[in-house]
């Protein structure tokens, strides 16, 4: 038997925040979030945090990322969250009974899962002073985590549909490993694609000044969503 354990290729880093500027001037393009390659390491390493409400303490980073370098004066925070595979999930191929009198292999994936973390060691909190409240800033931030959460809650519920349909059969046994990471891969791209277009979308509702109103419209939003798909024990 063959074991895997799927490997989270991509990750989301939010140079969104609250772009702090006056409301004639355009959006930062940094005021998007992006797609970058993720260490797997810092699943050992960093300092990451499951979903909860965010503090000041959260925002650990002592520069921005590189991504933001020249866009920092205007951004209120950067949050670096990503969507990762439960670390218990694994991938397996075996060949017995049937499978083994015909000379295939059948592959799975088995304690699928979903989780959306933040790295606290990436995140970053502007300390110039600006010209919105910190606690602002800070809600803004926790919505872009909560979406991200959301998007994980969301996979997490189609779990076992998706073990079912990953599920391969082949004559090589290292095919068929491979053919569900592909898979896999794709299921996160697609999740994660949808939700950088929301925090997009939430960026330009709410940033370039203060919009409480929009803000808080949003805050009803995702918490009416996050008791909607509540998560599971095992992730709690």
């Amino acid at each position: 038997m063959m074991k895997s354990a799927p490997t989270v290729r991509l990750a989301v880093l939010l140079l969104a925040a609250v772009v702090v500027a006056g409301p004639s001037r355009a959006a930062a393009p940094g005021g998007q979030a992006r797609l970058r390659a993720f260490d797997p390491a810092l699943l050992e390493t960093g300092a990451l945090i499951l979903y909860r409400d965010l503090d000041r303490g959260d925002f650990r980073a002592p520069e921005p990322p590189a991504e933001a370098v020249g866009l920092h004066a205007q951004l209120g925070a950067v949050t670096c969250v990503f969507l990762a595979t439960d670390p218990d999930a694994y991938i397996y191929s075996s060949s017995r009974g049937l499978d083994l009198e015909f000379g295939q292999f059948r592959a799975r994936i088995e304690n699928l899962g979903f989780i959306a973390y933040m790295d606290r060691e990436c995140s970053w909190w502007n300390p110039a002073s600006l010209t919105l409240p910190a606690d602002y800033i800070l809600q803004h931030e926790q919505i872009h985590f909560a979406l991200f959460e959301i998007a994980a809650r969301r996979l997490d519920s189609r779990a076992a549909e998706l073990m079912r349909e990953f599920e391969t059969v082949s004559t090589n046994q290292e095919q068929g490993v491979d053919a569900i990471h592909e898979r896999l891969d794709t299921e996160l791209l697609r999740a994660m694609n949808e939700v950088v277009t929301r925090n997009n979308d939430f960026d330009r509702d709410t940033s370039m000044t203060y919009r409480q109103d929009r803000q808080s419209a949003w805050w009803d939003t995702v918490t009416v969503e996050l008791e909607r798909y509540r998560r599971s024990r095992r992730h709690q």
